[in-house]
């Protein structure tokens, strides 16, 4: 299965922003720390996707979180999503709101964590 083929086989545009919350708050056991050599480069472009969605969500606070350190970035991810209103997430950023760059980026992680595993 291609990469693209796997976020397609996820429908990821009918997750619901409860849905978004449980995915990253249910993330942090399931993103290794160490890969094999072969694996290694999916796993870092995890972690940068990761620190750069939590910029994205606003934390200004995030341009400190060192790349290999996830938990620190699901953290704050899970955090901003936290306090955001719901209303917000149809807000634009970019010409795109943030309820469709969660859909994307649970889509790319999802294929990242995949990449790793197999």
């Amino acid at each position: 299965m291609t990469r693209s083929e796997h976020i397609e086989g996820l429908a990821v545009d009918r997750l619901t922003p409860a849905d978004i919350e449980y995915f990253f708050r249910t993330l942090h056991p399931r993103v290794p720390q160490k890969a094999s050599d072969e694996k290694q480069k999916a796993l870092q472009e995890l972690q940068v996707r990761l620190k750069d969605l939590a910029i994205y969500l606003g934390d200004p606070l995030a341009i400190n979180i060192e790349i290999s350190d996830s938990g620190a970035a699901l953290t704050s991810i899970c955090t901003r999503l936290q306090h955001m209103k719901r209303r917000e997430w149809r807000h634009k950023k970019s010409g795109l709101s943030v309820l469709k760059k969660l859909r994307a980026e649970i889509g790319e992680i999802s294929a990242d964590l995949n990449e790793i595993a197999s």
